[in-house]
């Protein structure tokens, strides 16, 4: 039986658990994926990181968008700019998202 169901047309290409200290003290333990697009381009499935909590070792309900942007819907054709496939996490504890052709840094400041 699977613990989390993910939209059709999107592939999780990258998993990783969060352990680091940089994102508030709720992060600890979650999952990010990676969503690679596999479906029809017009739709928004796919381009982004989602965020699977996790409690005692479990996934507790769904996921929820991370990073979203990576495909622009309100423009004809739909602007693509990237499709995540990987993760990692930094010594610093921010999260790294690389996809065919970059990497991108997401860091958390507190304020």
């Amino acid at each position: 039986m699977p613990q989390v169901m993910f939209e059709p047309h999107s592939a999780p290409l990258g998993i990783v658990f969060y352990n680091a200290n940089q994102f508030p003290r709720e992060y600890k333990g979650d999952a990010f994926v990676a969503f690679h697009a596999t479906g029809p381009c017009h739709k928004p499935d796919g381009f982004k990181v989602v965020r699977v909590r996790f409690k005692d070792g479990k996934p507790v309900g769904g996921y929820e968008d991370f990073v979203t942007g990576f495909m622009l819907v309100n423009t004809r054709p739909p602007q693509i700019w990237g499709s995540s496939a990987g993760l990692a996490v930094a010594k610093d504890g921010s999260l790294m998202i690389a996809d065919k052709s970059s990497i991108c840094r997401v860091s958390y400041t507190r304020k």
